[in-house]
């Protein structure tokens, strides 16, 4: 069987909700309140910790933190060599309706 481009088109339903979670920064916020400590914005200003510190409850935070930023990287190069393998083995435009200014 030939690998169209045509034949790779699918929903992107489930992978696009599961990318959609990566663009909360709720984990990270989450691990830094269970330390106890607060969360600062820009240097400007902090928020307190709504809660005390809890160290299990901060390290399950924390593993599910380094899984998503994991997980993150991953599709990320996904994503690249997707493009470059529309770009170099189909030879359609796709790679390049992805840079700026490009006509669609």
């Amino acid at each position: 069987m030939m690998i169209t481009s045509a034949s790779v088109d699918r929903p992107a339903g489930p992978l696009r909700a599961l990318c959609t979670t990566h663009r909360s920064s709720g984990p990270g916020i989450v691990l830094q309140f269970a330390r106890g400590e607060p969360l600062q914005l820009f240097g400007l200003f902090e928020i307190p910790s709504p809660w005390s510190a809890n160290r299990p409850f901060a390290r399950t935070a924390k593993e599910v933190h380094e899984v998503l930023a994991n997980e993150l990287v991953i599709f990320a190069v996904i994503h690249a060599v997707a493009a470059l393998v529309h770009h170099w083995f189909f030879r359609d435009r796709t790679l390049v309706r992805m840079l700026p200014g490009a006509t669609r």
